[in-house]
């Protein structure tokens, strides 16, 4: 069964880096990425933010890519075509697509790039995750988990931002712990609303959560 892979690497070797650092107020999302020659692939992104004639300028003085052409220019929002130049020695394109990786999401924000993947199995996961590590990438893993017939992985259940929000407030501030670090008066202090409301938004999660990851 197929496995969704959430994680972020970094090095100074990797493409766009020191454009995304230069302006750390910028992101990039990478909408495709394309290659008659895979260790220098083509590369389609949105560059997202506020300083954008700043980052274009850092951008064409990015020694990671070459051929940068904008295509579109929103106001907040352009659209960029670049190419890898060949002073880039780690490229993971190839590697990902002989594991059989599909990627479903990319961005990069002050040099660290976050990817959302599909693999085939947990063995062609690891396969990028050994070429990562041993070719100096800092890499860091957010989730793995297998995908299922509701769609849902860690991070994408039908949980309301609002029952979300209540979530992460009771185990941060010590609801779960034991002892109890807190209860759901200081709860109902803390989000601003009745312990009557606390008590139906957990218990709603509560009964999501069960529904999607156990039954």
């Amino acid at each position: 069964m197929s496995i969704i892979a959430e994680f972020s690497v970094t090095s100074p070797e990797i493409t766009l880096v020191e454009a995304t650092k230069s302006v750390s107020s910028v992101t990039l999302e990478l909408t495709e990425q394309a290659a008659t020659d895979p260790e220098r692939p083509v590369l389609y992104f949105w560059a997202n933010g506020s300083d954008l004639d700043t980052f274009e300028t850092a951008l064409a003085e990015d020694w990671s890519v070459t051929d940068v052409q904008q295509y579109t220019d929103l106001g907040d929002r352009r659209l960029y075509r670049a190419q890898l130049s060949d002073a880039v020695e780690v490229v993971s394109y190839p590697v990902w697509v002989k594991a059989g990786g599909v990627r479903l999401s990319a961005t990069c924000q002050n040099g660290v790039w976050h990817n959302r993947f599909r693999f085939p199995n947990r063995e062609s996961f690891h396969e990028v995750h050994e070429w990562s590590v041993d070719n100096g990438l800092e890499f860091s893993l957010h989730s793995l988990y297998t995908e299922t017939d509701n769609g849902h992985g860690p991070g994408e259940t039908s949980l309301s931002p609002e029952q979300r929000e209540t979530l992460v407030a009771a185990y941060e501030t010590g609801l779960y712990d034991i002892p109890q670090q807190s209860t759901a008066g200081d709860l109902a202090g803390e989000l601003g609303i009745s312990q009557q409301a606390v008590s139906e938004r957990l218990h709603r999660a509560y009964a999501t959560l069960v529904e999607e990851h156990i039954l």
